[in-house]
């Protein structure tokens, strides 16, 4: 069982974009932090430690930031519940988002724009992992607290 939760704290931040791995598509950049510990219990829920940012940048109109904001969220809320990323997600532990693409109004960004973007990245970590496996493994030490 998947759960997410936001990530709070400049000190979790810090340790995040110092060890994360960083992954890009067109729109979106994503820093991800693989897990190296697993618990052993299969009924503990595993929680996957989030954020979203838009810069203003991007946007000058805080409804359009706020707008992406929750789409980004959503689409990682989608990605858990997917059975093909169920299973392989649970190796990510922290999940940075950052929106790039500037756009004029809040109606010109679906969801269906956001998702894909997140499944390109997603599976590009997923697949880095597989690769890396044990360098990532021996890296990893800090724990969410």
């Amino acid at each position: 069982m998947l759960k997410l939760s936001p990530i709070k704290g400049k000190k979790n931040f810090d340790k995040i974009f110092a060890e994360a791995k960083k992954f890009k598509s067109d729109n979106l950049n994503a820093f991800i932090r693989f897990r190296s510990v697993f618990p052993n219990d299969e009924c503990i829920p595993i929680t996957i430690f989030f954020a979203v940012s838009v810069s203003k940048k991007i946007s000058k109109k805080a409804v359009i930031r706020n707008r992406i904001k929750r789409l980004l969220r959503e689409s990682l809320r989608y990605a858990i519940i997917q059975p093909n990323f169920c299973e392989s997600i649970v190796i990510i532990e922290n999940v940075v988002l950052i929106w790039r693409k500037p756009i004029q109004s809040p109606r010109l960004i679906k969801l269906n724009d956001v998702v894909p973007e997140l499944f390109d990245i997603l599976r590009s970590a997923i697949n880095h992992y597989k690769e890396n496996v044990n360098e990532i493994s021996k890296k990893n030490t800090f724990s969410n607290n």
